[in-house]
This record gives C-alpha cells, sequence and structure tokens, in this order.
C-alpha cells in the first residue's frame, strides 16, 4: 500500500510542476502577445476604434458573417462608396 501510496504522490508532484511550468509560459507568451501588438497603447490612443475593431471579430468569431444583416450591410456600403464616386471611403 504504501509502494501504492508513494506512486500516486510522485505523480500528483509531476502534474503540479508541469501545471506550473504551463502556467508560467502562458504568462510568457501572453506578455510577448501584449507587447507585440502594443495593445495597452493602441486602447489609449484610439479607444473607440479599438471597440470596433474587438466588435468586428467577435462578429465573424460567433458566425454571423454570412447572415442577411452582413449583406444588407455590405450592400449599404458599397451603394454609399458609389454614390461619391473620385473621393476615397471616410473621406471629409
Amino acid at each position: 500500500m504504501d509502494v501504492a501510496n508513494e506512486a500516486v504522490g510522485q505523480r500528483v508532484d509531476h502534474v503540479g510542476e508541469a501545471l506550473g511550468t504551463l502556467l508560467s509560459e502562458a504568462q510568457a507568451a501572453a506578455a510577448e502577445l501584449d507587447q507585440a501588438l502594443a495593445l495597452r497603447e493602441r486602447v489609449r490612443g484610439r479607444p473607440v476604434v479599438t471597440l470596433l475593431g474587438a466588435a468586428a471579430v467577435g462578429y465573424v468569431l460567433a458566425g454571423d458573417l454570412f447572415t442577411p444583416l452582413t449583406a444588407r450591410l455590405l450592400r449599404g456600403g458599397i451603394s454609399g462608396a458609389a454614390a461619391r464616386p473620385g473621393r476615397a471611403p471616410g473621406a471629409a
């Protein structure tokens, strides 16, 4: 029985060490990603654009890309751009 308990204890220790390593690697990867994308600076500099970008990513990830609403929005954007020939979209 002692041998079985010792084996279980060793296994628990090994799993604990593996989880600790995984956690530290995940934290390091998140820090690298944050630094690479400079998310904090982007959010502080242009919060509305960041929010709209996050909403767009969420919309696509939710699977709503091919819906009637998306088709209407695209048609409206295309017809709005076509109504102003010679001007870049968003130009004042």
